[in-house]
């Protein structure tokens, strides 16, 4: 599945690249490991690539991104109430990695917010989701990720006529 030098993407830590992957035994179990360096070798991590729940995963397609974009601009969903069952949802969606698990989170809380004020937590976890994402389309387009990060927050405050003359304006072109 990754090869050495494939990018991946860790909801956690963003963008990184495969440095190595190794075969070796653990407790008497042959494991297939690869070692992830994130932004520029201020962070490694190895991940066992036998577990089925792997929190790596490779980039989208660039056609993929387009798919993103229209369900950054769907409704939001109904968040729960408290902030701790809030957070709790958004933190298991931000763990799944899924491309559009974080497009909800990013949708969903920015919703939220122009009506409410977040807790730091949930801050966190918005801006989080929104820079994997804006990481990403940056990386696949070769495009500045700053700029994607803001469109991609102006997506999810406006309307429908708004979000068309960005998208024809913008870096998703």
């Amino acid at each position: 599945m990754f090869t050495i030098g494939s990018k991946v993407i860790h909801p956690l830590h963003g963008l990184g690249t495969v440095e190595s992957i190794e075969q070796e035994v653990i407790l008497d179990q042959e494991v297939v490991s690869a070692c992830i360096v994130f932004d520029d070798n201020k962070l490694k991590i190895k991940i066992n690539l036998n577990l089925k729940n792997s929190i790596i995963r490779p980039l989208i397609c660039k056609d993929d991104i387009e798919k993103v974009i229209e369900y950054l601009k769907t409704d939001p969903g109904v968040l729960p109430v408290r902030s701790s069952d809030r957070y709790a949802l958004n933190m298991k969606k931000l763990k799944s990695g899924d491309i559009f698990q974080l497009a909800e989170i990013v949708r969903d809380l920015t919703s939220y917010s122009q009506d409410h004020k977040l807790p730091p937590k949930e801050a966190q976890i918005l801006k989080q989701a929104r820079r994997t994402i804006a990481t990403e389309f940056g990386y696949i387009k070769k495009q500045n990720e700053d700029i994607i990060e803001s469109d991609i927050d102006k997506i999810c405050r406006r309307s429908e006529e708004e979000c068309e003359l960005l998208r024809t304006a913008s870096c998703f072109q």
